[in-house]
């Protein structure tokens, strides 16, 4: 068994961070001395969230310090320098002193944010070559047909390979353009390589309402049962309380003006009643929070969803940053 393995995107968005939390899981069913690296991180004003979702989750024995080198600023500080050498050695430092304490070390390279990432795509790959691990690369089906995907993959499989990186496995993930000859047309080509093809599945590019307080700066007042369920649509309340009930779909997420009790009071008895959908939970907006008289209501029923206050003050702005999550 490989010591380690890295972990190589080439497509902004590609689900990257779930293909390493898979890839994890199955590692530490065999192997208990894992450890984690990710050489460069976007901050360090905050910690890096999937680091801390691999620390936490897998109970991982690590200092988060010893999980990354640099971040993404200050790699391109030292190559516009010239000093590019320096962020390699410190790298390698760093995981060498990993590689020695655990039995298996998961690599993941940085998270391509957009589309012009070709820096990271190239250095990600030179860095593997000169940890001398091999690879698992993950890519994402956008394009229109099968051809189109397999000359991607193609495309980009070898241009890595030509940096002698021996890649692992293949996953292509958010696939829509596959048939059931794709994977072996795949194996024909590159014998050596599993190849992994994931369907595309919407629900799993739907943010959790945890995610959502997140992006929007929220502040839960409520958390409720559970702030990780993923809503199926967004339910904006900005009418009378008859016409925005008949708007009210089972699983949706409620948005509604902070100072519209009628509303708020309004969804939470329509979650005791079996004559309407269950809502997932409400997003109020404003720029304040509800009056007392609203609370009350809210904490002396036992509906128990949750609630965040945003600070945005109109139903365009909010919705329209709940839609862009």
């Amino acid at each position: 068994m490989n010591k380690s393995v890295y972990i190589i995107t080439t497509d902004a968005y590609s689900g990257k961070s779930l293909v390493s939390l898979g890839i994890m899981q199955m590692v530490m069913r065999n192997t208990a001395n894992v450890g984690y690296f990710k050489p460069i991180v976007e901050s360090n004003k905050q910690n890096d969230k999937h680091i801390d979702t691999m620390l936490t989750h897998f109970n991982l024995d690590i200092d988060y310090r010893d999980t990354f080198a640099f971040t993404r600023s200050e790699v391109v500080s030292l190559k516009n320098q010239g000093k590019i050498d320096e962020v390699y050695d410190a790298i390698i430092k760093k995981y060498k002193a990993l590689e020695e304490r655990y039995d298996f070390v998961l690599v993941d390279g940085t998270d391509l944010l957009g589309d012009n990432n070709m820096f990271d795509v190239s250095f990600n790959t030179s860095l593997a070559q000169s940890l001398n691990i091999p690879a698992i690369v993950v890519l994402k089906d956008s394009f229109s047909s099968e051809e189109e995907l397999i000359n991607h993959i193609q495309i980009q499989v070898n241009s890595i390979r030509e940096q002698e990186v021996n890649v692992l496995a293949v996953f292509v993930n958010k696939a829509q353009n596959y048939t059931a000859e794709t994977q072996q047309k795949l194996q024909e080509q590159f014998g050596e390589i599993h190849f992994t093809i994931i369907p595309r599945e919407e629900m799993l590019e739907k943010p959790t309402l945890k995610e959502i307080a997140e992006a929007l700066d929220a502040e839960f007042l409520y958390e409720g049962e559970n702030i990780n369920i993923v809503p199926s649509q967004t339910a904006v309340g900005g009418m009378h309380l008859p016409n925005y009930l008949k708007r009210l779909t089972d699983n949706c997420l409620a948005v509604l003006p902070a100072d519209r009790s009628d509303l708020v009071a309004g969804t939470l008895v329509a979650n005791l009643s079996t004559n309407f959908p269950r809502v997932a939970g409400m997003v109020l907006y404003g720029g304040f929070s509800p009056e007392v008289e609203t609370r009350k209501i809210i904490e002396g029923t036992n509906v128990n969803i949750p609630i965040m206050l945003v600070k945005m003050e109109d139903t365009y702005e909010t919705a329209n940053a709940i839609g862009k999550k």
